[in-house]
């Protein structure tokens, strides 16, 4: 909403007579040249264009338009900016009103400002003192310049339980008579406040000591609450944040969010903590956020979203669980339809922004490391298929991926992401693309939503094998067979398709690797091997079909489930078999070994019999390792 009154004023009103209003401006050609007010200028160097609606200092650098002009020059925050510039010009608007009535405030809420106004002031000169040293000089080993401390106006909390409390209260009479009364408070307005409470022992004392304090500010600059950093780690929580208040809640307050908060940024950045936003001002980011250590709330998002910011940039920790909330937010935003940007894993010895800022010590290596962005799809991609996952869940993964990019609209980009999930997986990148068509059609035919969200599968899945086997919940087939029968399945399956896989299968192993003897598919295997054993060995799936018919045997199975491997490399089918095998094998082994334990106690003290059990046990364990060496000689091959 904001920015659209922005756009308004902007339109409605010549920047030139706006910054006129401050500098008095000579006009030469299109352009208006006037003395900087930004620093000292003895030569007009600050450049006016109406036409560009921008301002420009050719010296000290400062640029904007006349939002950010009066912004820098009266030090007052956005939303200000509009109310003030929308009644000196007389511009009228609903959208101005509901600004106003969000900027008014009531007597209680501007002692309220005005306490934390006050207490912030007392922290950042308690930091400069000498006492104090031993924080300031934290601030400067991770990175903060004085310059930074000020512009942010960080401060320390002293040790004393009751410093902030005596000089807000005048409690010792430090100041005399010559103390503002205005800026003498009484105790039950402090305690609104949060700054102070009431102890265990009935006595008032700072909410804060020990520590270094952070203002927290509101998008009209006002300061609704503060969080205390511990000096070392030995202090504990290592963050302390004011108490939730009408005035602060962390799930509607973005840290930095009154310096982001106007039109010049087209682009925002989220990050974690204070020193990641702090130390990447340092340089050259400004349009950048911190979510406090908090998960991004549907609050934060319509703030965001009321700004119109036309990209976000995500940069949470650089750590496992930074890459979680990377997704995480990313989902979030994208699923409010805002353009959602990811920066890249950058040196896994650097665990934050901050840390990267102080690693690097450069602004262009530091910009340009964050520049390194990709969208949300594409590092959502990168992530997930960064490490070998088990089939089912890579069928799962692929699915939810391919179910987003069917909401895009533009073919190319789909394209380029179901190529990129071809290279990361080993697929055929037309499957892929059939895969996002087939979500799209439902998606405009109103056919797919969360209730009725059924996945077309790449490969094959239990619905299918339920009904090749004729089970349902009903009968007293367990689970884990069906699961073993799937894998079966699709180990003939791909040696149906592929001869090059079959013959290797073949000359490798025997159908002693399966764990049930099912007449439905093991007859399939019986055709293959003799596909296989002609003079060429070379065959295709129609001829697979073919021996199937002449042998009268049901192709329900094949036919159904052929397109799901069709297209696929040899080495991913090859790769595939020999996964699904060796969890056959561990499966069977497991079986074994239990049987085994079971046998062993009902044959109690029958020690012939243990020693037959014992042989078998040995024989059949045996048997299993040739299998298994067979399978590394495969792998080998590969």
């Amino acid at each position: 909403m904001d920015k659209n009154l922005s756009s308004i004023l902007k339109n409605s009103i010549l920047i030139s007579d706006v910054i006129g209003e401050y500098i008095t401006l000579s006009k030469r050609g299109k352009n208006f040249f006037g003395l900087c007010p930004f620093h000292e200028d003895t030569s007009p160097s600050l450049v006016v264009n109406n036409d560009k609606k921008i301002f420009k200092c050719f010296v000290c650098g400062n640029t904007g338009d006349l939002i950010t002009f009066v912004m820098k020059k009266e030090n007052i925050s956005f939303p200000e900016v509009l109310i003030n510039i929308s009644k000196k010009y007389n511009i009228k608007s609903e959208e101005i009103s509901k600004l106003e009535n969000r900027n008014k405030i009531t007597e209680e809420e501007r002692e309220f400002y005005e306490i934390n106004l006050q207490a912030a002031e007392i922290y950042h000169n308690f930091l400069f003192e000498k006492e104090n040293k031993e924080a300031k000089d934290y601030l400067h080993v991770r990175g903060l310049s004085d310059s930074e401390i000020i512009k942010y106006q960080i401060g320390f909390a002293p040790r004393g339980f009751e410093t902030l409390l005596n000089l807000m209260t005048n409690k010792t009479n430090i100041f005399g008579d010559n103390r503002d009364k205005k800026l003498v408070w009484e105790i039950t307005k402090l305690l609104k406040t949060k700054l102070v409470f009431l102890n265990d022992k009935g006595d008032y004392q700072d909410f804060f000591y020990n520590r270094i304090i952070f203002p927290i500010r509101d998008e009209f600059k006002r300061i609704v609450a503060f969080s205390g950093r511990a000096i070392n780690n030995k202090i504990t929580p290592k963050y302390l944040n004011s108490i939730s208040s009408n005035y602060f809640k962390k799930d509607s307050i973005l840290y930095n969010m009154d310096n982001v908060w106007n039109t010049s940024l087209n682009k925002l950045m989220i990050t974690e903590g204070f020193m990641d936003v702090i130390l990447s001002s340092k340089y050259g980011i400004e349009n950048i956020v911190g979510t406090m250590g908090t998960e991004l709330s549907e609050k934060h998002i319509l703030k965001i979203k009321s700004n119109n910011f036309k990209s976000i940039i995500i940069s949470m920790d650089n750590d496992k669980a930074g890459i979680n909330s990377n997704l995480k937010i990313g989902k979030k935003l994208l699923e409010s339809n805002c353009n959602v940007m990811i920066v890249n894993p950058y040196d896994e010895k650097l665990k934050d922004l901050a840390d990267l800022a102080n690693h690097l010590d450069n602004s262009h290596n530091f910009i340009a490391t964050i520049n390194n962005y990709v969208s949300y799809i594409e590092y959502l991609i990168n992530q997930t298929f960064k490490n070998p996952l088990l089939v089912d869940d890579k069928i799962e993964q692929i699915n939810n991926i391919a179910l987003l990019i069917s909401k895009y609209s533009d073919i190319s980009v789909k394209n380029q992401y179901a190529g990129l999930i071809a290279s990361k997986t080993n697929l055929d990148k037309d499957n892929i693309v059939e895969l996002i068509n087939s979500y799209q059609n439902k998606l405009e035919n109103n056919i797919l939503n969360e209730n009725n969200f059924q996945k077309k599968q790449i490969f094959s899945k239990n619905d299918n094998i339920k009904t090749i086997f004729n089970v349902n919940e009903s009968n007293n087939v367990s689970k884990k067979l069906l699961n073993f029968q799937e894998k079966e399945i699709n180990i003939i399956l791909i040696m149906a398709i592929n001869h090059e896989v079959a013959k290797l299968f073949i000359e490798n192993l025997n159908d002693t690797i399966f764990l049930d003897r099912n007449n439905k598919y093991l007859p399939v295997l019986n055709i293959v091997r003799k596909l296989s054993s002609k003079l060429d060995g070379v065959y295709s799936f129609k001829d697979v079909i073919k021996e199937m018919n002449n042998n009268k045997l049901n192709s329900f199975f094949l036919s159904k489930e052929i397109y799901k491997y069709n297209g696929i490399n040899t080495l991913f089918l090859k790769n595939h078999g020999i996964n699904l095998i060796i969890f056959l094998i561990k499966e069977k082994i497991k079986l074994i070994n239990e049987r085994y334990s079971q046998d062993i106690t009902k044959a109690s003290n029958n020690s012939e019999t243990i020693k037959i059990l014992k042989e078998d046990h040995f024989k059949i364990k045996n048997d299993y390792k040739i299998i298994i060496d067979r399978l590394n000689k495969m792998i080998k091959k590969i």
